[in-house]
C-alpha cells in the first residue's frame, strides 16, 4: 500500500503536496477506511479547476513508467509546472508491504523521460541513477541480483528494468511494489467516464 506520496513542479503543483497515508490520527468515524494501519481508501474533492485530477494523474504517472499499460498521452499534455524553476517534475512514493518499506523517488523532463531515479529497500539504496550524466550507485543492484545483464538497458527506469529481467520470489517487496502498480486504479466521471 502506499504510506506516503509527494509531488513537486507537475501540472499545477509548483509546491510540493504531500499526501501521508500514516497519518490516521483520530479516523474513527470509518475504521473501515484502515488498513494496517494506513489509510487505504480515499476520495479527492472539491471545486472545479483546483487540481483534484491533477493530483489524480500524478499519482499515477508511476503507471507510465513501470507497466506497459496503454495511458493517454493528451490527459499528460503540459506536464511540468510552468512556473517551476527546476524545470523537471519529482515524484517520491513510499510503499509499505507487510514490514517492508520501498522507498521511491524519479524525476521527469517536459518530455516526460527519466532523469533521475532513487530505490530505497528498507532504508538500504539498492540504487541511485541520474540519465542523462549516465551516472549513479548500482551496488544494491548487483547484490540483489549479480547475474542481471546490463548491456540491454537503455533509458527506461531501472526499477522496471529489474523488475522484467530478475528472478525474485513472488513475495519479494519489489514483486509486491509491481503488483500493487499494476492494479491501481482511478476512477473518473468529468468530460467522460474514464478509469
Amino acid at each position: 500500500m502506499i504510506k506516503l506520496f509527494e509531488v513537486f513542479g507537475f501540472k499545477n503543483f509548483k509546491d510540493k503536496i504531500v499526501l501521508d497515508f500514516s497519518d490516521v490520527r483520530d479516523y474513527k468515524f470509518n475504521t473501515g477506511c484502515i488498513m494496517d494501519g494506513l489509510i487505504g481508501k480515499t476520495i479527492i474533492y472539491g471545486k472545479n479547476s483546483t487540481g483534484k485530477s491533477n493530483l489524480g494523474l500524478a499519482i499515477f504517472d508511476i503507471i507510465s513508467h513501470l507497466t506497459n499499460k496503454n495511458i493517454s498521452a493528451s490527459i499528460y499534455d503540459y506536464y511540468l509546472n510552468a512556473n517551476s524553476q527546476k524545470k523537471i517534475a519529482e515524484f517520491h512514493y513510499v510503499f509499505k508491504f507487510d514490514d517492508q518499506i520501498i522507498d521511491y523517488n524519479y524525476s521527469k523532463d517536459e518530455k516526460q523521460i527519466l532523469v533521475y531515479e532513487k530505490l530505497l529497500l528498507n532504508n538500504e539504496m539498492l540504487f541511485e541513477y541520474e540519465f542523462k550524466k549516465k551516472t549513479g550507485n548500482i551496488e544494491g543492484v548487483k547484490a540483489l541480483a549479480p547475474l542481471l545483464n546490463w548491456a540491454f538497458i537503455d533509458t527506461d527506469s531501472i526499477l522496471k528494468y529489474i523488475i522484467n529481467n530478475t528472478v525474485l520470489d513472488d513475495s519479494h517487496p519489489i514483486r509486491q511494489l509491481m503488483r500493487f502498480v499494476s492494479n491501481m486504479l482511478w476512477f473518473r466521471s468529468l468530460d467522460e467516464n474514464r478509469y
